[in-house]
């Protein structure tokens, strides 16, 4: 909840399109029709409440609870790793140059 600065209840009434960047709306559906076939993993990008983006790592995977079929997502912020990489990369060029 701190990490998109909603509430719970602003939350429940939302859906992946609400906390997804315009430019990957793209590619919901086939997203959530490769995680109901079998489960994916993929980046994308989020949006906070106040419009911040910001990267994350989603595990989707299909599921029945109670004869209704769900899709369950497990979301990680990757902001840190994504710097990480950043100044990797960073790094790496300039002992190349």
């Amino acid at each position: 909840l701190k990490t998109y600065g909603y509430s719970r209840e602003e939350l429940l009434r939302m859906n992946i399109r609400d906390v997804r960047e315009k430019s990957t709306h793209a590619v919901i559906e086939k997203q959530l029709k490769k995680a109901n076939d079998g489960g994916i993993q993929f980046e994308t990008v989020h949006v906070k409440k106040d419009g911040t983006a910001f990267p994350v790592e989603v595990n989707s995977t299909g599921a029945n609870f109670g004869g209704e079929q769900l899709i369950v997502s497990v979301v990680r912020d990757i902001t840190e790793r994504r710097s990480s990489e950043n100044d990797l990369k960073r790094q790496k060029a300039l002992l190349e140059a």
